[in-house]
């Protein structure tokens, strides 16, 4: 099980939260950036927030919430902190395009899904991508409550992986503390967890927490 770590939400400056994330014993730095279009917040300081990301070394794990001129921009100037994978929308008009052009750079490439987007929105996706990123929130906030409804979406993901013998990895960001982590825990394979780890002091004893959850 691996751990991707947002700081959506953080008790620490975006620099100290970066580097707290770094020496953590975390394998990813989740990065969310949003348009305030696709999704109702809009990062304001994406600019800020990559020059941060400069000085990562955690791979990094992207998520883009955003519409696609927006997403085009912002995509040039991820591809300059060489992300390890990067997640877009199912919705965008063209979904298959961005996902070959991101996979061309070497990259993996996943979609998220939204609390309201079925599985059967994405399924003709699943062979052509490496991860799938399931929204147990609605996107665009920190700290919200875990979304039970998305439970039977993990089990009918990892029911449809099974059966055709696919090989996409299951990611789940959203409300991921040490009283969720056991309801998800048998379909994933990346937690993505923010507020539970940075709005506490010591992120390598909220990580451990979540890793000894069976």
């Amino acid at each position: 099980m691996k751990i991707s770590v947002s700081f959506l939400k953080s008790k620490f400056s975006l620099q100290e939260t970066i580097e707290k994330i770094n020496q953590s014993t975390a394998d990813f730095i989740h990065v969310d950036l949003m348009d305030g279009t696709f999704v109702a917040s809009k990062t304001e300081n994406v600019f800020e927030i990559l020059e941060c990301l400069k000085k990562a070394t955690k791979p990094l794990d992207v998520h883009l919430m955003m519409e696609k001129d927006a997403l085009q921009n912002t995509l040039q100037e991820v591809y300059k902190l060489n992300p390890y994978r990067l997640a877009i929308h199912s919705e965008l008009s063209n979904t298959l395009e961005l996902i070959d052009e991101i996979k061309t750079r070497g990259i993996l490439c996943g979609l998220a899904v939204n609390p309201d987007t079925t599985i059967e929105e994405i399924k003709n996706y699943l062979k052509d991508i490496d991860f799938v990123l399931i929204m147990s929130v609605y996107p665009g906030r920190g700290g919200q409550a875990f979304l039970d409804s998305t439970i039977s979406k993990l089990q009918e993901l990892k029911k449809i992986k099974e059966e055709q013998n696919l090989s996409f990895e299951i990611a789940i960001d959203g409300g991921i503390n040490n009283e969720t982590v056991s309801k998800v825990k048998p379909y994933c394979d990346t937690l993505i967890s923010g507020s539970f780890i940075c709005m506490n002091d010591d992120y390598n004893k909220q990580i451990t927490e979540l890793k000894k959850v069976p």
